[in-house]
């Protein structure tokens, strides 16, 4: 098989799934040591946008390098998002991106209903997480409310959605 498989790393039964396929091959993101695509590090520039810092180990020769990229997509989850973007691009390319390009080309994602912030006016932030909610996505965007009152030191409402699934 030619297939390539993607994982998130920080979750033990994607894992076991991955390490399981028939792939040719298996990539990985997350925050955990052995991640080909790994977080070091997420930092706040503004409200609207994040700079994460990713180490990058190649499957087939294992050599490392860091990429560091802006994106507006939030918190540890956008992080992910982020880096499982750049996990694919780079398979299928088969190159390495620099800097300018991750961040231009995650400049255009949007994030309506998925930790979507908007400025309400005055010192008030509306992070608009009302699309498709479970539990891990409710901790997730309490997670990031909390990162971004921190950062900021403005007032923030959050709005999540149903848990109409469960």
């Amino acid at each position: 098989p030619s297939a390539v498989a993607l994982g998130n790393a920080d979750d033990e039964r994607v894992m076991a799934a991955l390490m399981r396929c028939d792939a040719a091959q298996r990539v990985s993101y997350g925050s955990v040591a052995g991640a080909h695509y790994r977080i070091l590090e997420r930092t706040l520039r503004g409200p609207a946008r994040a700079e994460v810092r990713l180490q990058r180990r190649t499957s087939t020769t294992g050599a490392v390098n860091t990429l560091v990229f802006e994106t507006p997509l939030l918190g540890h989850v956008g992080a992910l998002a982020s880096a499982a973007a750049v996990a694919v691009v780079e398979t299928l390319l088969g190159m390495s991106l620099d800097r300018e390009l991750v961040s231009r080309g995650l400049s255009a994602v949007s994030s309506e209903g998925r930790l979507a912030l908007s400025a309400l006016g005055g010192d008030v932030l509306l992070l608009d997480d009302s699309y498709n909610a479970n539990p891990a996505s409710y901790r997730s965007a309490l997670a990031t409310a909390a990162e971004l009152a921190d950062e900021g030191g403005r007032r923030l409402v959050v709005v999540a959605g149903e848990m109409r699934e469960l």
